[in-house]
């Protein structure tokens, strides 16, 4: 299955998203983050920031994942950093009569926030748009005795990093 076509449910308020993810959420506080993992793009040497971010906490992962600057969906091991990340698959490839698409993806330990690994949880929040609060774009991971993390939506794009006041 290609990240593409994943069945992620994407949720745009905080009510929906925590009726459906709170319990996950809740259980996540008080465990370590082993690593993070963003996926690279070998061809153009960079992250490719559509794809999902995963949290591998010492008891699960976590993909969370943004679309359209206001949607926000998770996923709890489904998608692992131990399988290959596909963007098309071959039928979706095959579709694609006019575009010509290589990929050579890879999961790869996210540096951006490698001071967060072995690190605890301390609360896992929802993250909102610092313009207007009422809009979700992410997940704030607070953590005991360091800078807390935002995962969330920048431009249609995913990205990690460490909250600055």
């Amino acid at each position: 299955m290609s990240l593409t076509n994943y069945p992620f449910v994407f949720y745009d308020n905080d009510e929906e998203l925590l009726r459906a993810w709170g319990e996950v959420l809740e259980v996540c506080k008080g465990k370590t983050i082993n690593k993070i993992y963003s996926v690279w793009d070998e061809l153009s040497n960079e992250w490719f920031e559509e794809a999902p971010i995963l949290v591998q906490f010492s008891h699960a992962t976590l993909a969370i994942t943004v679309k359209s600057e206001r949607y926000i969906a998770l996923a709890l091991n489904k998608i692992l950093p131990n399988q290959k990340p596909v963007w098309f698959d071959e039928e979706q490839i095959n579709e694609m009569l006019e575009i010509e698409w290589e990929e050579e993806l890879n999961w790869r330990e996210y540096s951006e926030l490698s001071d967060s690994f072995g690190k605890t949880v301390k609360n896992i929040s929802l993250a909102h748009d610092y313009y207007n609060s009422a809009q979700l774009i992410g997940i704030m991971i607070e953590i005991y005795d360091s800078e807390n993390i935002i995962i969330c939506d920048v431009g249609d794009i995913i990205a990690g990093f460490k909250e600055t006041d």
